[in-house]
C-alpha cells in the first residue's frame, strides 16, 4: 500500500485505531435517535422484496413438481429429484444473495447516519452502486458457508469420527469437540468482520473488492481480539435484550446492529475518536 495509500488506511494497517466496546455502544444508542423511521421503512422494503422472491421461486419449484417431476420414469426418477435439489441450492443462494445485499445497503445508511448525512429509506438499495462485486462476495461467502455446514455434518456423522471419540474417551471426546465448535464460532465472526469491512470500504470509498479485501485484512488482524470481541458482545447483549423486552427492544437493537458495524468501520478506517 504504500505512497498512493489514504493517510486513514496508513493509520488503519499500522493498527492505529481503537475499539471501545462500552463507547461504541453507547455512541450506537445515542445515535439511533433520528434514525429508526429511515431504518425500519427501509427493513420493510427489504422484507417486501424478500417474501416477492421467495414467493416467486416457491412457484416456480412448485409449477416443477406439478409439470416436470411427473414425466419421470422409472430409470431417470433419481435424476429429476437430483435437478430439484440443484434448483433449491440455487434459489437459496438467491435469497442469501439478497438478504446479504439489504443488510450491507442498512450498514452504509448507518454510516451515513452516523456522518450526519441526510437518510431516507431508498438508502437500502445502495448496494446497486457496486452489485457485481458486492454479488460474487455473497455467493463466495454462501458457498464456503454451505461447505463447512456440510463439512461438519458429514464429519459429525462420520463412523471413524465417532470411533475416535470413542476412543478419547468422555472427556477428551467432549474438550475436542469443544475446540471444533470454538474454532468454528471464531471463523463465522472473524469472517462476518472482514467481509463487512470489505462492503462498506467498497460502498464507502469506491474501491476494488481486491483492495478492500487486503486493507480489511491487515486492519482488522491488528487488534483481531478487539474486534472479534465487540461483535461477539454486541449479539451476546442485543439478543439477550431482545429476550428480555419480548422483541420489543428489536425496535431499537436492530438499528443499533448497524450502527455498531458502521463505528466500528468509522473507528478503524475513518477518523473515529472514541
Amino acid at each position: 500500500m504504500s505512497n498512493f495509500t489514504p493517510p486513514n488506511f496508513i493509520k488503519a494497517i499500522s493498527g492505529d485505531y481503537r475499539i471501545p466496546i462500552k463507547p461504541i455502544f453507547l455512541e450506537a444508542w445515542y445515535r439511533v435517535k433520528g434514525m429508526k423511521a429511515s431504518f425500519w421503512l427501509g427493513f420493510l422494503y427489504f422484507i417486501l422484496v424478500m417474501a416477492a422472491a421467495c414467493l416467486v421461486l416457491g412457484l416456480i419449484l412448485a409449477l416443477y413438481d406439478v409439470f416436470i417431476l411427473p414425466l419421470a420414469s422409472v430409470h431417470n426418477v433419481a435424476s429429476f429429484h437430483n435437478i430439484k435439489l440443484g434448483l433449491k441450492f440455487i434459489f437459496v443462494a438467491g435469497v442469501e444473495v439478497l438478504r446479504f445485499l439489504f443488510t450491507a445497503s442498512l450498514a452504509y445508511m448507518a454510516l451515513q447516519h452516523l456522518r450526519n448525512q441526510p437518510i431516507h429509506a431508498s438508502l437500502v438499495f445502495s448496494f446497486r452502486q457496486a452489485w457485481r462485486p458486492l454479488v460474487i462476495i455473497a455467493l463466495l461467502l454462501y458457498l464456503f458457508n454451505s461447505f463447512i455446514i456440510s463439512s461438519t455434518n458429514i464429519l459429525l456423522h462420520s463412523a471413524l469420527f465417532k470411533q475416535q471419540i470413542a476412543y478419547l474417551g468422555s472427556g477428551l471426546g467432549s474438550i475436542f469437540l469443544l475446540a471444533i465448535f470454538l474454532i468454528c464460532f471464531f471463523l463465522y465472526f472473524y469472517l462476518s468482520i472482514l467481509v463487512y469491512m470489505m462492503v462498506l470500504l467498497i460502498l464507502d470509498q469506491k474501491i476494488s473488492s481486491k483492495q478492500s479485501l487486503g486493507l480489511a485484512f491487515q486492519s482488522v488482524n491488528q487488534h483481531w481480539f478487539k474486534n472479534i470481541g465487540l461483535i461477539v458482545v454486541t449479539s451476546m447483549v442485543f439478543g439477550l435484550l431482545a429476550l428480555m423486552t419480548l422483541g420489543i427492544g428489536l425496535i431499537w437493537l436492530l438499528p443499533m446492529t448497524s450502527l455498531v458495524t458502521a463505528i466500528q468501520y468509522n473507528q478503524i478506517f475513518c477518523e473515529g475518536n472514541l
